[in-house]
């Protein structure tokens, strides 16, 4: 049988919106490197969090706001 949570027809859709979300807050006024250096993640990282391939904790979230100078809020809420 297969379980709920490794099934590809349950994936969350949250770490692309917030993948998407990122790329287009870092994208006015950051580069991939300036972002990395302010949340301490390495550039790879931050690629895998743009392209909706990292699923993010709740604590790397908060660093990614802090970094673009935003709340969770608007990484997360659809607007």
């Amino acid at each position: 049988m297969i379980s709920r949570y490794t099934s590809p027809l349950f994936k969350s859709i949250l770490p692309d919106r917030i993948g998407y979300k990122t790329k287009q807050r870092r994208l006015l006024k950051l580069t991939q490197s300036d972002l990395a250096k302010r949340t301490h993640f390495s550039v790879y990282m931050i690629s895998k969090i743009e392209r909706g391939k990292h699923d993010i904790k709740i604590t790397k979230l908060e660093r990614i706001s802090f970094g673009l100078e935003t709340s969770i809020k608007v990484l997360v809420v659809e607007t």
